[in-house]
């Protein structure tokens, strides 16, 4: 294996290849990266000298250059992770004032955070989908692979190879478009709240889906031996960060399943307790067995955003949850299609439950690529 892992990386770097991957990642990264932190409220004004407006209920008020800084993250004086807990967890009424008295800066400051970390992966991902075609398949139209086996390597230890190779590249290749992005932040003027507990395992969750999707790239290459083949499967696996069919189906069902909050009795009651014990009271929490949000008050559960009693069969349910939960894809579409934000996704396992799935898909192409590869000819 070492020998033929060295020698695909010898062939990397003798290929012009590599170097259009490291160029198109450099520009592409770069612009990502300056196109999502400009953007940022904090960096408009700061640093490009906007004026942002914004009425927040009790009043307008107007983000300068000179005031911008007394709303930041960085001059708040609390922790980074009670910014990602605020009206998620019940929290000391100080720290939850302060972050209040700031008009949530600091907490959109932590949201915009985490959408660009799950945004990191979009382009690393996307190159790997193109790079695995063009590089294993020459090595199929050349004779390469066909002369590796005929020295006696293993057809599994040589799709091993691939599969260790590919995700070594996806994964050196996020690592340089978060680097693109820190360093980017840094010549901004933005500090943002970097919480370790929160951001690392939504970047573990980027990296399992390139290895996720790469395998999955692999596997439909060696299984045809065609490019055109792992052309249209990678189009179709990149097609589905912005277009979540597989997610968004079983969803459809569940919609028969919510009810209208407005409505709700509970909702009166929940209203009445935050108003008599404080908003800095407020938790919100994912419940897994339905999918959906729950929303507490001192501890107490008042209302949920699904009704109570099922009007779909278990096992309908049931299988609706059991597509969502091995969808790839969950965490990337959880806040913007399923409404949850990422604090919660991390907090409340969904981004366990993603990393175990894409684990899972990653284990069984590979075994399913191993077992195909080992009975197909190979045609130069």
């Amino acid at each position: 294996m070492k020998k033929i892992l060295s020698g695909m990386f010898y062939r990397l770097f003798k290929s012009f290849e590599i170097y259009v991957l490291i160029a198109i990642l450099i520009l592409a990264g770069v612009y990502s990266a300056y196109d999502s932190i400009s953007s940022i409220d904090y960096v408009s004004v700061k640093t490009f000298g906007y004026w942002v407006s914004n009425d927040f209920g009790d009043g307008e008020v107007t983000f300068t250059p000179d005031n911008i800084d007394q709303y930041s993250f960085k001059n708040l004086g609390v922790d980074a992770i009670d910014v990602y807990r605020k009206d998620t967890e019940p929290m000391p009424e100080d720290i939850y004032q302060k972050i209040e008295d700031a008009h949530d800066m600091p907490v959109d400051e932590a949201d915009d955070l985490m959408r660009s970390v799950l945004k990191l992966d979009h382009i690393p991902l996307i190159l790997i989908l193109l790079f695995i075609p063009i590089f294993f398949g020459r090595m199929f139209s050349d004779g390469t692979l066909k002369n590796i086996i005929a020295s006696g390597c293993g057809r599994g230890t040589i799709y091993l190879t691939s599969l260790i190779f590919s995700g070594v590249l996806g994964i050196a290749m996020y690592l340089t478009d978060i680097a693109i992005f820190f360093v980017m932040s840094f010549c901004l003027g933005w500090h943002p709240p970097f919480c370790a507990q929160v951001i690392l395992p939504l970047m573990l969750v980027d990296v399992m889906l390139i290895l996720t999707v790469s395998s999955i790239s692999i596997l439909v290459l060696f299984a045809s031996q065609k490019k055109v083949a792992s052309i249209v499967a990678g189009f179709l696996l990149a097609a589905l960060l912005f277009l979540p069919v597989n997610g968004l189906i079983p969803m459809v069902v569940f919609q028969d399943d919510i009810m209208y909050i407005s409505n709700s009795s509970d909702l009166v009651e929940f209203t009445e307790a935050v108003k008599e014990k404080g908003s800095h009271t407020v938790g919100r929490k994912i419940n897994l067995t339905r999918f959906s949000l729950s929303f507490y008050c001192d501890d107490r559960e008042y209302y949920i955003l699904y009704a109570k009693e099922d009007p779909i069969p278990p096992l309908a349910r049931y299988t609706c949850l059991t597509l969502i939960y091995m969808d790839p894809y969950l965490v990337n579409n959880c806040e913007t299609y399923y409404g949850f934000e990422n604090y919660l996704v991390v907090r409340d396992g969904i981004a366990a439950l993603n990393i175990a799935n894409c684990v899972f898909w990653t284990l069984a192409t590979s075994a399913a690529g191993i077992l195909v590869f080992r009975k197909r000819e190979i045609h130069c």
